[in-house]
C-alpha cells in the first residue's frame, strides 16, 4: 500500500513539472536534471487559425 501511494505521489508531482506554467518557472539546473532523467518539456500549445474548428 505505501508503495502505491508513493508512485501516486510521483505521478502527481510529475504531472505539475509538466505543465507549461511550471516548468518555465523552474530554474535552468532543474530543467536539466529533469531531461537528464527522461521528463521532457511539454509540447508547446498548437495555436488555431481564426475561422478553423
Amino acid at each position: 500500500m505505501r508503495l502505491f501511494l508513493a508512485l501516486a505521489f510521483i505521478g502527481k508531482w510529475l504531472a505539475r513539472q509538466r505543465k507549461p506554467e511550471v516548468w518555465a518557472a523552474l530554474a535552468g539546473g532543474q530543467r536539466e536534471r529533469l531531461e537528464a532523467v527522461g521528463v521532457t518539456p511539454p509540447a508547446p500549445a498548437l495555436s488555431r487559425s481564426p475561422g478553423t474548428t
